[in-house]
C-alpha cells in the first residue's frame, strides 16, 4: 500500500474514535514507510504497538521504536529448537538479541507465543525468556 494512502486511512480511523493501532505482518519493519506510520499514529496520541520476529530490531530501530513510545510484542515460539523449526534455522538468534536489545533500551515488550501443538510441548521457555530479559509479559494466543 503506498505510504500516502496508509497514512490517510490511520487518519481516518483516528477520526473515527480509533485509540490504538497495531502493526503485524509478515514483519512490519520492513515496510519502507513504518517509521512514518508509527510518528503519525503516535503524534495523533494513539496507542502504538508493532509485533516483530526480531530479525529487524537493531539497536537503531529500537531507539527509533522507543522514540515514538511502540509497544513491541516480539514473537517466541518455544524454545530454541521448536521456534527454528517454525521459523527457520538461526532465526531464535534474532529473538535472543532482540529481547536483549529490548530490554537494554527500556523499551516496553512482551514476547507473544501462538498456542499451537508445536508450541505446546515447550510453552514455558518463551515465559522464561519474558522473565530473563525483563519483558513487562509473556503473551500467549490461539491459533487464530
Amino acid at each position: 500500500m503506498p505510504l500516502d494512502k496508509a497514512l490517510k486511512i490511520l487518519r481516518e480511523a483516528w477520526e473515527s474514535g480509533v485509540e490504538s493501532v497495531s502493526f503485524t505482518g509478515g514483519e512490519p519493519l520492513l515496510y519502507p514507510g513504518i517509521f512514518r506510520l508509527l510518528e503519525e499514529a503516535s503524534s495523533l496520541g494513539m496507542g502504538v504497538s508493532i509485533v516483530s520476529n526480531g530479525s529487524t530490531l537493531t539497536d537503531e530501530t529500537v531507539k527509533k521504536l522507543a522514540r515514538n513510545d511502540v509497544y513491541v510484542y516480539l514473537s517466541v515460539d518455544g524454545r530454541r529448537d521448536t521456534h527454528e523449526k517454525l521459523r527457520g534455522l538461526g532465526t531464535w538468534r534474532y529473538v535472543v538479541e532482540a529481547a536483549g536489545r529490548l530490554a537494554k533500551e527500556g523499551l516496553s515488550y512482551a514476547t507473544v507465543t501462538v498456542l499451537a501443538r508445536e508450541t505446546l510441548k515447550a510453552i514455558d521457555h518463551p515465559v522464561e525468556l519474558a522473565r530473563r530479559f525483563n519483558a513487562d509479559e509473556a503473551c500467549i494466543i490461539p491459533v487464530m
